[in-house]
């Protein structure tokens, strides 16, 4: 996940206020996965459906299929997550979380590729790609928002819990 990736560095009290809202984010990401991934389907079917626009499926269609491969990456999540228990709040969790995400796309492109197999599979490769990108940029945007907006109501109501 995202949050596993994001490093602080710095001193101070703003530092360590930032640190914990960071890690209070990374714990409520852990304890609603399922959310998370709900909330991610329609961005992942928005990526599909803008890079297979041509192939004749309509937006709900796309969902279906993406709720096919958001199992799939769950799947793989269940398959690992004893590795994530025994390796927690280690150094090596974070290697292990990259395999498992890199895992988790090349499945998702293998799928698509199969999927749309109607195409040149160059072209249905770098659409799948571009099916990635478009989630990710969107879901950067969305999870930036959604940043600023936790520190910055951290930093002018102190008093309200935010998670």
């Amino acid at each position: 996940m995202i949050v596993n990736t994001i490093t602080l560095s710095g001193s101070g009290k703003d530092f360590i206020a930032a640190q914990n809202k960071l890690r209070e984010l990374n714990d409520w990401v852990i304890e609603h996965y399922e959310i998370i991934a709900l909330i991610q389907l329609p961005i992942y079917s928005l990526g599909t459906y803008l890079a297979f626009k041509k192939s004749g499926y309509n937006f709900s269609e796309h969902l279906v299929l993406n709720a096919f491969l958001t199992a799939q990456r769950l799947v793989l999540r269940i398959i690992v997550f004893p590795l994530y228990y025994f390796y927690n709040e280690t150094i090596v969790l974070r290697r292990i979380d990259g395999f498992t995400n890199a895992v988790g796309y090349a499945l998702m492109i293998w799928t698509l590729m199969q999927f749309f197999n109607n195409r040149k599979k160059p072209a249905i490769f770098f659409r799948a790609l571009l099916s990635v990108l478009v989630f990710f940029i969107i879901w950067l945007l969305l999870s930036l928002i959604v940043l600023l907006e936790i520190m910055h109501l951290s930093v002018i109501h102190p008093h309200v819990k935010t998670l």
